[in-house]
């Protein structure tokens, strides 16, 4: 697609943007649109513009109403990449909005498909920018569904790139990435962001032999349809922990909210346990039935689960000490397993549970590293 060149004039500048050529009305209406952005610092989408991009799909072919649409909402991420940059991403967000609501009724109104990838991504790194993960999660999953549905090479754009952890700066919002990608490599290998000063990892202290080349084949850049699920809800659970991580820092809402967002987030790694036994185990379906199988076929003992709930009903704190102080593969499944269905019941348990919050996500990685080895 041919490219046009605008030259805003700034004060002893020129701020230089490049944009699809689509046709001449359109052309008008992004110029102005720059330049009443970049030289005015107004975001100005009227309602004739949008008429006239409704009117630009509505007399193409069918067959190109994927490429046209991309072309068209691409031309409006230069505004929206400055905003971010600039931390006025409450801006980004309306005008992403805008377009969103505007091309849903289109479609609605055409029943036509048009390809809404690029404004659910760029939502998302606009949400997630500002620190709402749960908005951002939302719109990053409809930007990879819309992706999936009109791309044949959807695991190459930024919506899978990001949840999927890959780094690539084709994705916006990489040094997001970047950072929970360091934190997961710190409590696999100890090569993440704390250069090899986080000692108690998984391969160290469970002699595990999962590197992180195998994270990637088996896990993060799978692309069968059974796991993705599965991994974009782990990649949900990291990032939720990556924003609370944010918030401690602060020292805000260390004494109730932190521990039940950790506790929350935990219960999502659990999650993501239970379901990748499954997928090596797809006749069983229950997570003890899961932990005695695991256990007796990786030799790693027997587990009692009977007692395991007697003993953590007890003495909640105490039996979370111990499973701690087992430093072995059975003590982190025994952990995982009796926190299953558990960790959310009281205000109580969620403040011990955060008292030993680093201790209890290594354990509940190491579990993740483990059946991610024999997968």
């Amino acid at each position: 697609m041919k490219k046009i060149t605008l030259k805003i004039p700034l004060t002893g500048y020129f701020a230089i943007e490049e944009f699809d050529y689509i046709n001449e009305d359109l052309t008008d209406e992004f110029t102005k649109f720059y330049q009443s952005y970049f030289r005015d610092k107004i975001i100005n989408v009227e309602d004739r513009f949008l008429d006239k991009i409704g009117k630009t799909l509505s007399d193409i072919a069918e067959d190109e109403l994927t490429s046209t649409s991309d072309a068209i909402f691409s031309n409006f991420t230069p505004v929206s990449q400055n905003l971010i940059k600039n931390r006025k991403n409450k801006y980004a967000y309306e005008l992403w909005q805008r377009l969103i609501i505007w091309a849903e009724k289109w479609r609605n109104d055409y029943k036509l498909e048009l390809h809404l990838g690029t404004p659910y991504y760029f939502i998302a790194v606009a949400s997630i920018s500002q620190f709402d993960v749960d908005a951002g999660s939302i719109f990053m999953h409809l930007a990879l569904t819309e992706d999936r549905n009109h791309h044949k090479k959807w695991h190459d754009l930024p919506a899978n790139l990001f949840l999927s952890l890959n780094p690539d700066e084709k994705q916006y919002i990489s040094d997001h990435t970047k950072y929970m990608l360091g934190f997961l490599r710190d409590r696999l290998d100890g090569k993440g962001n704390e250069n090899g000063k986080y000692k108690q990892h998984y391969q160290t202290e469970r002699s595990g032999s999962l590197e992180y080349s195998d994270l990637r084949m088996k896990f993060l850049d799978q692309r069968l349809d059974e796991y993705l699920e599965i991994k974009y809800f782990f990649v949900y659970s990291l990032l939720r922990l990556w924003r609370l991580r944010r918030i401690q820092k602060s020292n805000k809402g260390e004494n109730v909210i932190a521990p039940l967002i950790y506790a929350q987030v935990i219960g999502g790694l659990l999650i993501t346990i239970e379901d990748l036994l499954k997928k090596k185990y797809p006749r069983l379906d229950r997570f003890g039935n899961l932990f005695e199988k695991y256990s007796s076929d990786n030799k790693l003992g027997t587990p009692n689960l009977n007692q395991i709930q007697i003993d953590r009903d007890n003495d909640f704190e105490k039996w979370i000490q111990d499973c701690i102080g087992q430093k072995s593969t059975l003590g982190d499944f025994t952990l995982s397993y009796g926190l299953r269905n558990y960790a959310f019941h009281t205000i109580a348990s969620q403040q011990i549970m955060w008292r030993k919050q680093t201790e209890i996500l290594q354990s509940v990685l190491n579990c993740i590293f483990s059946v991610l080895e024999v997968l």
